[in-house]
């Protein structure tokens, strides 16, 4: 990734957050300012401050314990490290959760971890994360039975989408039971995989087909090794859950620290909520459409427009900027010192070829 384009990407983001906080700020009416200085609690602000450094904890756990079932050891210090280029990466590369794993995944490979081994942690860290981010918000759900956005129409809706989570586990469970068949789905999903690694890289070779084997059948053994260790994958569901409650935290105290008064179980309804429609909004960071269906949110529940908008860019500035600025640092040290975006993935292809 050359430096042009990352300053293209930064530059995006900045004139779309210019644009719709100005909208943002006409529509909360922000020139009532001194309700904001009357209101404000340096303490609880320190408090969504702290929370959001302690994501980066949860998400260097999340790896800790996939990556000690596979028999690797890093230092905490190091997935830090990963959790807050992960956070930067998730905002700033293609795909969202696809760009944070391809940085993490280089890290991982610089540490002497096989590539197999990194699609096997993605993989199973991605389900467990999807799978604690709805159960919280099912509660959510549940705890809130009277509101106007909770018609049964929504409700149905979140249901099917923790059962399909469930229901993807225990199939992922009944394939790992059977190699042949897991193969024959993994093997066209790691093709395209590696084609679409190789167009970000403007390479448009053609892997082999006992490429694309020995490494569908690594990723059988890696993934077998980590979930015949149920313990582990406690303390990872454990680890996600404490993630999603620390960065839904972020906001609950960014409200508190401006004297609103909610529930968390209603703060993580409006988190999920604006973090769906942000994702599905397509937009870099979900810039716009996160911040202005949260501040909608938050008004339903009476909370005062201005207050609820500055609450809500102070989550944001925390958990989006604070963490860019964090992330932007560590991103730029690691492409100077290599020279360009990751080639590991032909480095792999290298060693499986040659075996």
């Amino acid at each position: 990734m050359r430096k042009y384009n990352f300053l293209k990407s930064f530059l995006i983001l900045l004139i779309l957050a210019l644009i719709f906080y100005s909208v943002i700020g006409k529509l909360a009416g922000f020139q009532d300012i001194k309700l904001v200085f009357q209101k404000i609690s340096p303490v609880f602000l320190f408090l969504a401050l702290i929370a959001w450094l302690l994501t980066y904890n949860a998400c260097g756990l999340k790896l800790k314990f996939i990556l000690e079932t596979q028999g690797y050891k890093i230092k905490f210090l190091e997935l830090l490290k990963f959790g807050a280029l992960g956070a930067f990466a998730i905002h700033f590369l293609p795909v969202g959760n696809f760009g944070e794993s391809a940085l993490i995944f280089y890290l991982l490979g610089e540490k002497g971890i096989k590539s197999t081994s990194s699609l096997a942690l993605f993989l199973i860290r991605l389900i467990f994360d999807y799978l604690a981010f709805f159960l919280l918000f099912s509660i959510a759900l549940i705890s809130l039975p009277v509101h106007p956005s909770l018609n049964f129409l929504t409700k149905l809706l979140f249901g099917i989408i923790l059962i399909a989570l469930i229901s993807g586990i225990i199939y992922l469970q009944y394939t790992l039971q059977r190699p042949q068949k897991f193969i024959k789905i993994a093997k066209p999903i790691l093709k395209n995989l590696k084609k679409t690694l190789n167009f970000l890289k403007n390479n448009y070779e053609e892997e082999s087909e006992s490429y694309i084997e020995n490494l569908t059948q690594e990723l059988y053994q890696e993934i077998l090794k980590v979930v015949k260790i149920k313990r582990a994958l406690v303390w990872l569901f454990i680890a996600c859950l404490l993630y999603w409650s620390l960065d839904a935290l972020v906001l609950y105290f960014s409200l508190v620290g401006l004297g609103l008064a909610l529930g968390f179980n209603a703060v993580f309804f409006s988190y999920a909520i604006s973090m769906l429609l942000g994702i599905a909004s397509f937009l870099p960071a979900g810039i716009g459409a996160l911040e202005g269906s949260l501040i909608l949110l938050l008004r339903s529940f009476s909370l005062d427009t201005t207050l609820a908008a500055f609450s809500v860019l102070n989550y944001r500035f925390i958990s989006l900027w604070l963490a860019i600025s964090v992330g932007l640092v560590a991103f730029y040290s690691l492409l100077k010192n290599n020279k360009g975006f990751p080639q590991v993935f032909l480095k792999d292809s290298a060693k499986i070829e040659n075996k």
